[in-house]
């Protein structure tokens, strides 16, 4: 399943058991109706403790977690969680090859134990 969006939408993941994996998830970001251009794009997806300003617990970026699948579609690769039982808030934010910033999505994992 691709999770096509537009500037900053909200996109919350399944409950996952402590120890579990997270599956992989693939995105296609819109502007204007027309997928972003990811070329030479660097993408950042922060894990943080139960709100935008809580203290990270996973970072993920480009081939560290992040793999770009096309110029137009990006994943977060599986990894296990390994969080404490808690509410997860998670952004990403991609930095265009022109250097813009932009924060395109965001949610929560809930894991339990």
């Amino acid at each position: 399943m691709i999770y096509t969006g537009t500037n900053f939408v909200k996109i919350d993941f399944d409950t996952l058991i402590k120890g579990a994996t997270f599956t992989g998830r693939q995105f296609e970001i819109l502007s204007n109706d027309l997928p972003i251009d990811l070329t030479d794009a660097t993408i950042n997806v922060d894990f943080r403790y139960q709100s935008a300003a809580g203290k990270i617990v996973k970072k993920l970026t480009n081939d560290l977690g992040i793999t770009i699948i096309s110029s137009e579609i990006f994943q977060i690769d599986n990894f296990d969680v390994d969080f404490s039982e808690g509410l997860y808030h998670y952004l990403i934010t991609i930095t265009l090859s022109n250097g813009e910033i932009k924060k395109y999505v965001y949610g929560f994992l809930k894991v339990i134990l």
